[in-house]
């Protein structure tokens, strides 16, 4: 199946933990060949998990692999996992969990302005009834199209529970219909 490699920073904390998200349902993390992590949960695919895991002593400067078994068709870690000394983990679970919202913070307030401006043109364009009126319809209908995508884009809706794959469908129907009234 799929894998995912990586080097391990040379110098670690000791007891290091290794924090990410994943949204697959099985995998095996190892370090070169060792083993030190398996997941197998098949109710949960595509949702988001955080993962702690505690990486051997020896582990700084090797190589870090995430297999998937045969069959999985889009293996998902979330972001650059994070190494962390035990007392910091719950620190590293918060940053893996809601730094991409953070990332996207900005989308996210266009995407709520555009909202209310759409649905104040809307609002206008409803109570007018001149010949500038149906424009300023289908500029509320774009602005709250265009908010949606800006949305669904974000992390915001993962955290919310639906799938990256969804997140994708998502932002592609958004972006082939906004488009049509056109």
């Amino acid at each position: 199946g799929p894998r995912i490699a990586f080097r391990l920073p040379a110098h670690a904390p000791p007891d290091a933990q290794l924090v990410f998200r994943a949204y697959a349902p099985r995998f095996e993390v190892f370090v070169d060949e060792q083993r030190v992590y398996t997941f197998d949960e098949p109710l949960s695919a595509e949702d988001l998990r955080l993962h702690v895991v505690t990486l051997p002593r020896d582990s700084g400067g090797r190589t870090l692999t995430f297999r998937f078994p045969g069959g999985t068709t889009q293996p998902f870690i979330g972001g650059e996992p994070a190494i962390a000394s035990p007392a910091n983990v719950p620190r590293a679970l918060t940053r893996i969990a809601i730094g991409p919202l953070h990332d996207n913070l900005s989308n996210l307030i266009v995407g709520a302005i555009l909202v209310i401006v759409g649905i104040a043109s809307i609002a206008v364009s409803r109570m007018r009834r001149s010949a500038n009126a149906s424009a300023l319809l289908w500029f509320g209908v774009f602005a709250v199209f265009y908010a949606v995508r800006l949305v669904a884009d974000s992390y915001l809706l993962v955290l919310f529970g639906a799938s990256p794959r969804d997140m994708v469908y998502l932002g592609e129907w958004i972006t082939y219909v906004i488009p049509v009234p056109a």
